[in-house]
């Protein structure tokens, strides 16, 4: 349980002001309503405003705290002591505020009378006293809790898009380096294709820096983020990589998180094109119904284990893509990676009507 003297101060003296003063006004508009009075009821809850406030503040500042600390010795000690200060308290204004005000005849007890009626004082004012400080304790825990648990939800936001952010910053320079890596080798032995991959490059950076500080892009610039992603590819690796890209999408606009599909594509030229093999094959198939999108990559790789057999569980790649998918699509997405002898698979779907499973 937080401090709740902290707590209790983080509302504006004007707060407490207003809360005393309507709940005079609506027990008054309350006996108004039921019996037709108006005096009698006002100038009863000005005289048990005192005791009452008294009692609320002890609730509020003592009691609730030594409850949630477990000090049941202090807090018998103090709501002993609050309860039978603010039942004279109440006694005595009614006594010599309340009944004098309304012109109520009858013999005033002395100051030592009341004080030393124990018995009358808590059966016949105890309660009455503490009704509206248990409301009232009532009342400042909800709040505290609703903002507590506001709090708590915008700072876990604050975390996620943090993190986010991280996660898309990752994929910038590790796709950057792979691809500057054949910028140089192109140059190196004067390729005709250097022009043509830095122009692909350029396209793709842009996107990157640009749409992909936004929280969503659509599926029609997401394609096209592909498009030239494996068209960068094609370039590097020529005829010796057999790539097919399919895609069914019915709504262009649809939006979707950025940089998700494309850290499963280049993980597949990654870790299956650029390996040791002859004929390397990927295929991406991606589709998209209503509000439902299917996304699979599809690789082959060499069969010989290597020291980074797990690098697609454990690398940057598909661990950016795990982690992405629960900060944006929590409980609505499910992600399957079948991990053969001679070839990878990727399984995603992304749907608001699915509860989220990882394998």
């Amino acid at each position: 349980m937080p401090n709740t003297i902290t707590k209790i101060d983080i509302f504006p003296l004007r707060y407490h002001v207003t809360y005393w003063i309507g709940s005079v006004v609506l027990w008054t508009l309350f006996v108004l309503m039921t019996d037709g009075i108006i005096l009698e009821p006002f100038v009863n809850k000005l005289c048990y405003l005192p005791s009452q406030m008294l009692a609320t503040y002890a609730f509020l500042y003592f009691l609730i705290p030594y409850i949630f600390e477990g000090s049941w010795i202090k807090f018998i000690a103090v709501i002993t002591t609050v309860s039978y200060i603010a039942s004279v308290l109440a006694r005595i204004t009614k006594i010599y505020i309340y009944e004098p005000v309304l012109g109520f005849d009858g013999p005033q007890e002395s100051i030592y009378e009341i004080l030393t009626q124990t018995s009358k004082l808590m059966t016949q004012y105890m309660l009455w006293v503490y009704l509206t400080p248990v409301i009232t304790s009532l009342i400042v825990l909800v709040i505290i809790h609703l903002r507590e648990k506001t709090r708590l939800e915008e700072l876990k936001k604050e975390k996620n898009i943090a993190e986010l952010k991280f996660l898309k910053a990752q994929v910038h320079p590790h796709f950057l380096f792979n691809t500057l890596n054949n910028l140089y080798s192109m140059a190196l032995t004067n390729s005709p294709k250097t022009a043509e991959t830095t122009s692909q490059l350029s396209s793709i950076l842009r996107y990157m820096f640009y749409k992909c500080n936004q929280p969503s892009v659509t599926m029609a610039d997401e394609i096209t983020l592909l498009n030239n992603y494996i068209d960068l590819e094609k370039i590097r690796y020529s005829e010796r990589l057999q790539v097919t890209f399919k895609h069914n999408v019915v709504d262009e606009n649809y939006k979707i998180a950025p940089l998700v599909l494309l850290s499963v594509v280049e993980n597949a030229f990654k870790h299956g094109a650029s390996s040791d093999l002859d004929q390397p094959k990927i295929k991406i198939n991606l589709n998209q119904i209503k509000n439902r999108i299917e996304f699979e990559v599809y690789n082959t790789k060499p069969a010989k284990i290597s020291s980074d057999e797990n690098s697609y569980r454990k690398g940057i790649g598909m661990t950016n893509v795990t982690r992405q998918l629960q900060l944006v699509y929590p409980e609505q997405h499910t992600l399957n990676i079948e991990n053969g002898f001679y070839d990878y698979r990727v399984n995603i779907i992304i749907s608001p009507n699915i509860k989220y499973i990882a394998t």
